[in-house]
């Protein structure tokens, strides 16, 4: 453990609420100067005024279905082009753009990109998703200066380019955090945050007193979401999927030892139950105050710095975040972010695209995600609002600079089979936390029905690309 603890903030004044009031401010300001910061670039924002486009999106609990509404009403006062916008909950979302893609259907000129979906239709898939190259070199529809493509997360921007084409934008990035309540490290004796998975294993000792706390709490439903924060042991102990012959490694080497430690973890000082528990699941747990520390997490992180958090007073104040520890090869830090890909089956696709440039322009993106600190654009954290806040929260600016430096999304596979390989290695790690098997059997198992399930998607026949991605980038 490398990382000092720094002093408790007062549960009395929480100095983080003025810094955070004057932030959202601050950024919603911007939304007042958008059209006008967008008139200064070389686009034709009216050249396609009169037409209508529709936008499948998610109901959102941090109010950016909200703040797109704005700027979806403002993005018609300067281009003529009405957006309609149909909110729904994440499953039907992704089930209603799945099924308008599936039936190349035009109702939805722009789709919800869930970060499995997202590959799978793109050109690895069934080429249903527009590439954004075309327009990206029109001067009328694009002016790279004053978009700042660069100015985004570029692992993330590495993610959604295949086959040289970009195929969507992202706005809040939610990283997966190491979580931990300081006051219990400083009641029983952890004197440094951990730093590497061993620190964490011993950390969640210390403090792991059931049933009033436990050490650690995470996932571990036989989903393919379990691996959502799984992953981040497998590739930090240098583990993969598979070899570049697609032929299932996750059952050998570092993907094993990655999670061995993970069920390790879980069933040593976890609660009972997590063998079947999702994301929802160990968030009330832990909002309980029920447990220590916890790392799996896609929980927008201003959230937890309301006054009103969980229904237990020893939370409040009390959660604070540090990057994912690090494995012996990697730190590498699972990544998720909501995209909006246009639909190649679009009768508006160059005013999809119109729309997609103005929201993910600075100015509209900062608005948009006021209430998350987790921003796709970089620049975003050099606003002195936003720094105030980073200082507020006891060194959050460093650690949500780390965080994002780690970003490793490739713990989904752009191909259309993944998520039927995801929830074999999902349900091999619930059948260990449930005691049925050790991990190795369970993956072995996993490894054989996910082999039968490429087989006969003809990966195994001459001239398919070899599997392949860049490795994580961070060893410290």
């Amino acid at each position: 453990m490398t990382s000092a603890l720094s002093s408790t903030a007062s549960q009395a004044t929480y100095p983080w609420d003025a810094a955070v009031a004057s932030m959202n401010s601050d950024l919603a300001s911007l939304i007042n100067s958008a059209n006008e910061d967008a008139q200064t670039s070389s686009i034709n924002w009216t050249k396609h005024s009169g037409e209508t486009i529709n936008q499948i999106g998610i109901v959102d609990t941090t109010n950016y279905d909200v703040n797109m509404a704005v700027a979806a009403q403002q993005f018609k006062e300067l281009t003529g082009i009405t957006v309609n916008l149909d909110w729904l909950a994440p499953d039907d979302a992704r089930q209603k753009s799945i099924l308008t893609l599936e039936s190349k259907s035009s109702a939805y000129d722009i789709v919800y990109g869930f970060m499995d979906l997202m590959p799978a239709w793109g050109p690895k898939g069934s080429n249903a998703l527009e590439p954004f190259d075309t327009y990206m070199s029109d001067p009328t529809l694009f002016d790279p200066k004053w978009f700042n493509l660069q100015d985004f997360n570029q692992p993330m921007l590495n993610f959604l380019t295949m086959n040289g084409k970009l195929y969507g934008l992202f706005d809040m990035i939610e990283v997966m955090w190491l979580n931990y309540r300081k006051d219990l490290f400083q009641k029983y004796g952890v004197s440094a945050i951990p730093d590497t998975y061993d620190d964490l294993y011993a950390a969640a000792g210390l403090c792991n007193h059931p049933p009033d706390v436990y050490g650690a709490a995470s996932r571990g439903a036989p989903t393919s979401d379990t691996l959502g924060t799984a992953c981040c042991w497998v590739f930090s102990y240098g583990g993969d999927w598979f070899g570049s012959d697609w032929k299932p490694t996750f059952n050998q080497g570092g993907a094993v030892e990655g999670l061995d430690m993970y069920t390790k973890l879980l069933k040593t000082y976890g609660p009972p139950g997590e063998a079947s528990w999702n994301w929802q699941d160990e968030k009330q747990f832990t909002m309980l105050g029920k447990v220590a520390t916890n790392v799996c997490s896609f929980w927008r992180a201003l959230t937890f710095w309301s006054t009103q958090l969980g229904t237990s007073p020893d939370v409040v104040g009390n959660i604070w975040f540090a990057p994912p520890p690090k494995g012996p090869k990697y730190r590498a830090n699972e990544a998720w972010a909501n995209a909006y890909p246009i639909n190649a089956y679009s009768q508006h696709k160059e005013a999809a695209w119109l729309w997609t440039v103005y929201k993910y322009s600075r100015s509209v993106m900062a608005y948009d995600c006021a209430s998350s600190i987790a921003w796709a654009r970089n620049s975003i954290f050099d606003v002195p609002s936003v720094s105030a806040v980073e200082q507020a929260l006891d060194d959050y600016g460093i650690h949500i600079k780390k965080a994002l430096s780690t970003l490793y999304p490739w713990f989904t596979v752009p191909i259309p089979e993944w998520a039927q390989v995801g929830t074999f290695i999902g349900a091999a790690i619930s059948s260990t936390l449930a005691g049925e098997q050790t991990i190795q059997q369970a993956l072995d198992d996993a490894a054989n029905k996910a082999l039968q399930v490429m087989t006969n998607a003809g990966y195994y026949k001459p001239g398919v690309a070899p599997y392949t991605h860049p490795p994580p980038s961070v060893t410290d």
